[in-house]
């Protein structure tokens, strides 16, 4: 555009290649990746996927209303992340807080999955859920802090990506965990997973938030 002040930065693919892999050879910044990873595979393996089966199977909630159990999860997102990225500056042990978020979570999933809950309770626990997993916002105040500024735009790159790939790596492994427990119901020729498929293969999503208490010790 003529009269425009930006000018075309050529990019210099050696540095490029050579930022990131320091990138990952960083142990801080790895674990922090996989941190922010975590506190997202509950959401994506049960909100994206399996949850409204589930509430229906469990807790013998209609279509529309575990439906909107689900999206009381998201919601707990939506309304926690601004709040959280707000006092984030404000967090003097951000590793403490994230160990705490991390235990309530892990607690109320267990909750959850293993316990029989009325309607109301159900939604309680996902929105609460959703409200403890926007703590992943830490998880970018972190980078940010700890991130040369020229780096910065392919730290958050490298960051989201590990975010997005560990929850495609346990999709996989759910579905696998859902057909090796293997107890089908078999219902006018059509096979159903049972409630004990279910147990089994999410309990992907306590040790998650467990795995991070672990990251963080």
């Amino acid at each position: 555009m003529r009269g425009s002040s930006l000018k075309r930065k050529n990019i210099n693919w050696k540095d490029y290649k050579h930022c990131c892999l320091n990138l990952l050879h960083k142990r801080s910044f790895l674990i922090n990746a996989i941190i922010g990873g975590l506190f997202y595979l509950p959401t994506s393996i049960f909100a994206v996927l399996w949850g409204v089966s589930f509430l229906r199977m469990q807790d013998s909630l209609p279509a529309t209303q575990a439906s909107l159990a689900i999206t009381l999860l998201f919601l707990g997102w939506a309304i926690g992340s601004p709040i959280i990225g707000f006092f984030c500056g404000h967090f003097k042990f951000k590793r403490i807080v994230l160990i705490g978020a991390a235990t309530l979570a892990m607690l109320l999933s267990i909750c959850l999955l293993y316990t029989h809950q009325i309607a109301d309770m159900v939604y309680f626990i996902l929105f609460t859920l959703g409200l403890l997993s926007s703590f992943q916002v830490i998880v970018w105040d972190r980078l940010a802090a700890s991130t040369e500024t020229d780096n910065t735009g392919i730290a958050i790159a490298l960051t989201n990506m590990i975010i997005m790939i560990i929850p495609v790596f346990f999709h996989l492994i759910v579905g696998a965990l859902m057909d090796l427990h293997h107890t089908m119901i078999h219902e006018k020729l059509k096979h159903f997973y049972s409630l004990a498929d279910y147990h089994f293969a999410l309990i992907v999503i306590p040790l998650a938030f467990f795995s991070v208490v672990i990251l963080q010790l």
